[in-house]
């Protein structure tokens, strides 16, 4: 996460597509951008809102290379901003492509964070058949402004050890709460026959669940 910021051609290293060894890798890359398309359906804070993912030429040695970058987000309400205009540079994050779409979305717009989808959404399939499409997408880290910031993965832990451990806890109790329950079971029909009471009919033993379901319900007291 912290490792240097690749060069385009560091990113194409491998190839045309980002893989698992660069995927959210930072990246720095210099270009012109000649397109957009707009992602729809991936709601933020549950509210709608669109993607603006322009397709940024971008500048090399061995010729231009055209990336799919994920400059942010705006509610569907509000006014879009335009890409902005000439040579910039743009700090990203790779990340690997979704597959394509098996929709086919509005002009201007695509469905999935997929390169070609991309591409064609922003109508440029026939003046950028001759160049190379990274197959991946990048994210910027610092949107423009009238932008939201585009969701990077959560790098801590966080809430999903804290569930691991319960999950672990619980699973660790239920053999433990099994042979409680079946001890108890047996002492209170001892100490029916002792009174006098007589022990009742027997009946099966308890299934595995049926007894699950009993150290729920003793846990919820």
């Amino acid at each position: 996460w912290d490792a240097p910021a690749l060069t385009v051609d560091g990113a194409l290293e491998a190839g045309l597509a980002v893989t698992e060894s660069t995927e959210w890798r930072r990246a720095d890359l210099t270009g012109e951008y000649v397109g957009e398309a707009w992602v729809r359906n991936r709601p933020v804070d549950s509210r709608p809102v669109y993607h603006q993912v322009g397709v940024l030429l971008v500048e090399r040695d061995a010729g231009p290379v055209a990336v799919a970058v994920n400059r942010g987000w705006v509610y569907v309400d509000d006014p879009m901003p335009p890409l902005p205009a000439g040579r910039v540079g743009e700090e990203v994050r790779l990340r690997i492509d979704e597959p394509p779409s098996t929709r086919t979305a509005p002009q201007g717009q695509a469905y999935n964070y997929n390169a070609g989808d991309i591409v064609a959404g922003a109508g440029l399939a026939d003046a950028l058949a001759g160049v190379p499409v990274l197959q991946g997408v990048a994210q910027v880290e610092e949107p423009a402004a009238g932008l939201g910031a585009p969701v990077l993965p959560e790098r801590s832990l966080g809430n999903h050890l804290s569930y691991a451990f319960q999950w672990w806890f619980f699973a660790a109790a239920i053999p433990v709460g099994l042979v409680i329950l079946a001890r108890r079971e047996a002492m209170d029909e001892f100490a029916m026959a002792v009174a006098g009471v007589g022990a009742p009919r027997r009946r099966s033993a308890p299934t595995d669940e049926e007894l699950e379901d009993r150290l729920v319900e003793e846990q919820l007291r």
